[in-house]
């Protein structure tokens, strides 16, 4: 394999046509909001957020999101997401500088290996 090539970018595209994917992501968001309590303001980060699925369930809770992710195809369909959605509270980047990892106080991940 191509270590220059994503295996997600392919995978990105027919990612949220998985129903398990989007239960899995409930479960998931739902677990964090039973534990951490959303406070008006509230801000978090999530890394690996893929096509965003678990953050489309917590962002209404959200006052931002900021989302991140090492597969282009997934941040490209997560960007379409959230253009086609309206969606103003959530911001996918590609890479995170140093002055985000200072402001960047609540992260999540839903990542598996």
């Amino acid at each position: 394999m191509n270590p220059a090539v994503n295996p997600f970018d392919a995978k990105a595209k027919t990612w949220d046509s998985d129903p398990d994917k989007a239960v899995r992501a409930k479960t998931v968001a739902d677990a964090i909001v039973k534990r951490v309590p959303m406070k008006p303001g509230f801000s978090a980060f999530e890394y690996g957020c893929g096509t965003g699925l678990v953050s489309f369930f917590l962002g209404p809770l959200l006052n931002r999101i900021v989302m991140a992710d090492s597969s282009k195809g997934m941040l490209d369909v997560l960007r379409e997401k959230i253009v086609n959605g309206n969606v103003t509270n959530m911001h996918p980047l590609s890479s995170i500088s140093p002055a985000w990892k200072r402001r960047l106080k609540n992260s999540i991940s839903s990542t598996r290996f």
